[in-house]
């Protein structure tokens, strides 16, 4: 996630495999995560590794990850 002049984005993949930024609503903050209320469509895929190195459009060979492989 970032934030650019208050509004929060994320990076998300989409079907041409190229990165797309989206902004987002989001809610409560329970530790380091947050609540997305809006922006994200059901089964969007996230982008959460080497953000610094993406721009909008780039493409992307995605990897899928389970929320289990993520939290220790």
């Amino acid at each position: 996630m970032q934030e650019l002049q208050g509004i929060q984005q994320v990076d998300v993949v989409g079907p041409d495999n190229r990165v797309h930024v989206v902004n987002v609503k989001l809610g409560q903050q329970f530790g380091k995560d947050w609540i997305v209320e809006s922006g994200l469509e059901p089964g969007a895929m996230v982008v959460t590794d080497n953000l610094q190195k993406l721009r909008d459009g780039v493409p992307v060979a995605p990897h899928e990850i389970t929320a289990s492989a993520v939290r220790p």
